[in-house]
């Protein structure tokens, strides 16, 4: 990923000074599946986002992405997980239950393809519980995450794996090279 700054300067307006810079997060291009984004309605206007379960596969691909595993495969220091996606993954799982399959196979895929953008490795679940015990820390000493109990985060994280892994998705493996 790359941060851009960029320095705003009115010519119209010279005696204006220290107008805010723009930043800009520039990442590697992602494969999207076919209903990945969506068109909303915010506040009258029509707004192009990604749709839910695309969130939801990118939400598994991102915790990933901070494990160790990731980070030594793509030569990156160590980075503190991103037990926040944890949370997400169980308020969208309270928000699409089980039942609801047709929305966990386009997360599922959806996962798939995030993981091949950014040569994400996984063997399914022990691929998400590796170095669990600092997960679990970070997840419980977070306030902000107090509305979902870690309990419910890792049921959530293991039902929905065990779904992707009914789709035969696993193990997903992209060389580096």
């Amino acid at each position: 990923m790359i941060l851009l700054r960029i320095e705003v300067q009115d010519n119209s307006k010279a005696e204006v000074l220290g107008l805010p810079r723009l930043k800009i997060d520039v990442a590697a291009p992602e494969t999207l599946g076919p209903n990945a984004v969506e068109t909303l309605n915010v506040q009258g206007n029509p707004a192009r986002v990604y749709a839910l379960h695309r969130i939801a596969g990118e939400k598994l691909r991102a915790y990933l992405t901070s494990l160790p595993a990731y980070r030594r495969k793509m030569q990156g220091g160590d980075r503190i997980s991103r037990v926040k996606d944890l949370h997400d993954i169980a308020r969208i799982l309270r928000a699409r239950p089980v039942s609801d399959a047709k929305f966990w196979s386009e997360a599922g895929q959806e996962f798939q393809l995030a993981c091949q953008s950014r040569l994400v490795d996984c063997r399914g679940l022990e691929s998400f519980m590796d170095n669990w015990s600092q997960a679990r820390e970070r997840y419980e000493t977070d306030a902000s995450l107090r509305n979902v109990p870690l309990d419910e985060a890792e049921r959530a994280l293991k039902t929905v794996v065990g779904l992707i892994e009914k789709q035969g998705i696993f193990p997903l493996e992209f060389p580096t090279t």
